[in-house]
């Protein structure tokens, strides 16, 4: 390995051939770009938008600017349970700086975005040329992610910028070995975690660096020890306030957050989705959180791997797989009802998020191909290496991609720099350093999870969870069901008719003692596009099903409704048989919602098996 940084071909030449001034200016011209762009965005997205000035209550938006104005007036929360720093430092500094409730959190995250694209420049241009630089910044300058979130108080640009710069300084510490750019990237991580907790997961690289300067630097002992110190004391410090507060108010030894045990259980349950977030709740989560004094969250997680290690490990792949992948799981706030009004971004947010993971896969293989590698490149794809997993351990958001994005417009600045910088365009050389690159950026973002969900998530997950999901609650309930979560619209529906027949049988063989239980409830879910009144008759008994629209669903629009009928009668062989009697025609009836990623052949309609589950629950009591 070297720690030498590449240099630019003496044959590149043209407009990207530049001086440092020219190049700090050209970069300068497009931080002051995305900077103007980004306040002309919010400026029009403030008027139409009221999930700028007024976001829903239920919302994180709602939540982080309520508690802003809480700490502004001097009254702090009962306990940190979100991490701190953005609704307790960032949001109130930016009110009092700009004396604005609202216009303080537009214009403060349009600063930080124009501060992603010079510091994204400038590490591209550590990292291998003043061009790659000039290719991030304006990567960055026009990512569509960088663009929207800006006017809504969420964390995720602020978050964005620590990664960046956490990237920048510890480029300039492997390059000079100076203690001041260890105790600012020790700040800048403090200041991450205290963002949001997965931001740890850099604290592997940090150390990796450290080591590289010592031996790069033959550093003595003394000094290694006095510089991991200072980093340790900058990493820990800030967040002492936080802990302690947090410690004293809980009665129990705390983080500077609260929220750890329920946000790992959102991602890492049975019923768990490995993107979006489910609303409401599964029951395993209620189940878990509320019964915490027995069993903590943690042992809960391990429990479940310990019961079924083939569906939990495939669960956490999948996680990995969507976060590399080119769909994007909006929560809080969407382009297609959010921003509309704005020009300026549906005019200049060109670049989605996955054409610049795509860009920075190309960048990584180019890496892994040559044999010698400069420790800021290992650095770069260190972190985000690291950081997917680290976002995989919760669930896979839209929004916690976007702290990466400035790290993957370095990537993506370096391979495109590196095609033009190109001395020779023989087959052997485009093949290489071009095509297969670009192949295997593609592939990761397009077809990987795409391919694998349709084609193999059924079969893979038929043989790691045989049974299907089950539950044994505290109170002695057993609730089972073979349906996989719903995400970014992934049941179908079935139509049903009065001379539908619906038989779902269930495997209740891991269920202790399942001949005692007494009582059955079934838990339809079905695909509606108003409300309906209608009869169900289950093994022989008529329950009649009122199913009410949350809201009047636009045309072309549908929603997810369960109804319940029961209880009933426990059928010895744990088979439902459905009609669906007294409608005059299809249009009087929903239809059920089925799975296509699941297939245990338990679920037949008018005979014959569906190739999906029906997405139905069975729910079994004692009394």
């Amino acid at each position: 390995m070297t720690d030498r940084p590449a240099r630019m071909n003496k044959s590149f030449s043209g407009s990207l051939l530049m001086s440092t001034r020219r190049f700090l200016r050209l970069s300068g011209l497009c931080a002051l770009t995305a900077l103007i762009l980004r306040i002309i965005m919010f400026a029009e997205v403030m008027k139409t938008d009221s999930f700028v000035c007024a976001p829903s209550a239920i919302t994180d938006m709602a939540t982080y600017q309520t508690l802003s104005d809480q700490i502004l007036h001097g009254e702090l929360p009962p306990e940190f349970e979100y991490q701190p720093f953005y609704y307790a430092v960032f949001l109130p500094l930016a009110k009092l700086i700009f004396q604005s409730d609202f216009v303080s959190i537009g214009l403060s995250q349009s600063i930080c975005a124009a501060l992603i694209v010079w510091f994204a420049g400038l590490s591209a241009a550590l990292l291998h040329s003043r061009a790659a630089g000039l290719m991030t910044a304006l990567l960055c300058t026009f990512s569509q992610l960088l663009f929207f979130y800006v006017p809504y108080a969420l964390i995720e640009i602020q978050q964005c910028l620590w990664f960046t710069l956490l990237l920048y300084l510890l480029l300039r510490y492997s390059g000079t070995g100076k203690m001041k750019f260890a105790t600012a990237s020790g700040l800048i991580l403090s200041f991450a975690i205290l963002s949001r907790g997965n931001a740890w997961c850099f604290l592997p690289v940090m150390l990796y660096a450290f080591h590289r300067v010592s031996v790069k630097y033959h550093t003595p002992w003394k000094k290694r020890v006095i510089t991991l110190a200072v980093f340790a004391a900058a990493v820990i410090l800030p967040q002492m306030p936080f802990a302690v507060y947090n410690t004293i108010q809980t009665g129990s030894l705390s983080g500077p957050s609260t929220a750890g045990p329920a946000v790992l259980t959102i991602g890492n349950n049975p019923e768990a989705a490995p993107g979006s977030l489910v609303i409401p709740y599964p029951p395993t989560y209620e189940e878990w959180m509320n019964h915490q004094e027995t069993c903590s969250i943690p042992q809960r997680i391990l429990q479940w791997f310990c019961e079924e290690p083939a569906a939990f490990l495939i669960h956490q792949a999948e996680k990995v797989l969507l976060f590399f992948d080119r769909t994007e799981l909006y929560n809080n706030v969407n382009p297609e009802y959010n921003a509309v009004s704005s020009r300026i971004f549906h005019t200049c947010g060109i670049i989605p998020t996955g054409i610049l993971i795509a860009f920075c896969a190309a960048g990584f293989v180019l890496f892994l191909m040559r044999r010698r590698h400069h420790t800021g490149e290992q650095i770069l794809h260190a972190m985000i290496c690291l950081y997917a997993p680290a976002t995989a351990a919760f669930y896979i958001l839209a929004r916690f991609r976007v702290p990466a994005i400035g790290l993957f417009c370095v990537g993506g600045g370096i391979f495109t720099a590196s095609v033009f910088q190109l001395r020779k365009f023989d087959v052997r050389t485009v093949l290489r350093r071009i095509l297969l690159p670009v192949l295997a950026g593609v592939l990761a973002v397009n077809f990987f999870f795409g391919i694998y969900r349709p084609i193999y998530e059924s079969p893979l997950m038929r043989k790691a969870r045989p049974h299907g999901v089950r539950l044994l609650t505290e109170e002695g309930t057993a609730l089972i069901h073979d349906n996989s979560p719903f995400y970014n619209n992934s049941w179908l529906s079935c139509p049903i008719t009065p001379a539908t027949e619906v038989v779902k049988r269930f495997d209740t063989s891991m269920i202790p003692g399942a001949e005692t239980y007494q009582n059955a409830v079934l838990q339809l879910t079905f695909v509606c596009a108003k409300s309906y009144n209608f009869l169900v008759q289950c093994n022989g008994k008529t329950f009649p099903v009122v199913i009410d629209a949350p809201r009047t669903l636009t045309p072309g629009e549908v929603a997810t409704i369960n109804a319940g009928i029961g209880p009933m009668e426990v059928p010895a062989d744990f088979t439902f048989r459905l009609t669906f009697p007294g409608a005059s025609s299809q249009n009087d009836l929903p239809q059920l919602a089925v799975d296509p990623y699941r297939n245990y052949e338990r679920t037949l309609i008018n005979g014959e098996t569906l190739g999906a589950e029906a997405v139905i629950t069975l729910k079994l009591r004692k009394e």
